[in-house]
């Protein structure tokens, strides 16, 4: 018995030593003091060995103590190997994620599709013959457009249209200058024939079944403007409308 208590002085020695804030050494050998006891009286037959194998070290009864300060109560504290090899690997782990990060950062975006596209295929829209898209739309807007022309044809005497840029550019007064209201009501359809939308009145669609591009496969009922027609055109058909009131207006007059 005497053997182990001689033990155990060294064993707190050697802790104190390794801890240099003196409130921390006596609390941690108070609190161990206290720990070993209990122990021994559950394990009358253990040794020192049994105790050191149960608690640790005095090396690793300190690193514990000294991993769990704030790197600004360190000052002055003897840091031992085994806590610098712990604070290696969390070097390590911190300067991998900090790569991943970085690496991933750099990696090219996707490239975005090409903004207002609109295949014939994609797309379903509601609209009677003389009546703009639901959605009111300013002729004055001045946002640029990202389009190209999604119905290129060669023109013939049955396969041309109106106004040809309709479907993807926004169109201004002068593209218009000259023009009928008849023929501004068949520019203002064109863009919803070239979806395929079909038609109920007479003249609109004779006109239309004339034109070789033409293919009406979509009932007016289920034609919805916002999923069938792209900015531009949503656009092009309100300020067609408005064009073709004004030149009823005038003929009027």
């Amino acid at each position: 018995m005497k053997k182990l208590e001689t033990e155990l002085r060294e064993y707190y020695a050697q802790i104190r030593k390794q801890i240099s804030d003196s409130a921390m050494q006596k609390k941690i050998t108070d609190d161990l003091r206290s720990d070993v006891q209990a122990y021994l009286s559950e394990n009358p037959e253990a040794d020192f060995s049994d105790i050191v194998a149960r608690f640790g070290t005095p090396d690793e009864i300190s690193d514990y103590y000294i991993a769990s300060k704030e790197p600004h109560e360190l000052k002055g504290k003897r840091l031992s190997p085994l806590f610098f090899a712990l604070l290696a690997v969390v070097f390590v782990v911190v300067g991998t994620t900090a790569v991943l990060v970085i690496l991933q950062m750099n990696e090219p975006e996707p490239p975005l599709p090409a903004l207002f596209t609109v295949s014939q295929e994609d797309s379903p829209v509601a609209s009677q013959e003389v009546s703009g898209p639901s959605r009111p739309q300013s002729a004055d807007e001045s946002s640029e457009e990202i389009l190209t022309d999604s119905y290129p044809i060669v023109e013939t005497e049955t396969c041309f249209y109106l106004l040809p840029e309709s479907s993807y550019q926004r169109l201004m007064v002068e593209d218009v200058e000259g023009m009928t209201a008849q023929e501004l009501m068949l520019a203002r359809n064109e863009i919803y024939a070239r979806h395929g939308r079909l038609f109920i009145a007479e003249d609109v669609k004779r006109y239309f079944e004339t034109q070789d591009w033409y293919e009406g496969t979509i009932q007016p009922e289920d034609f919805i403007d916002e999923q069938e027609l792209n900015e531009a055109e949503l656009r092009n058909v309100q300020f067609l409308l408005r064009m073709e009131k004004e030149a009823v207006e005038s003929s009027v007059i």
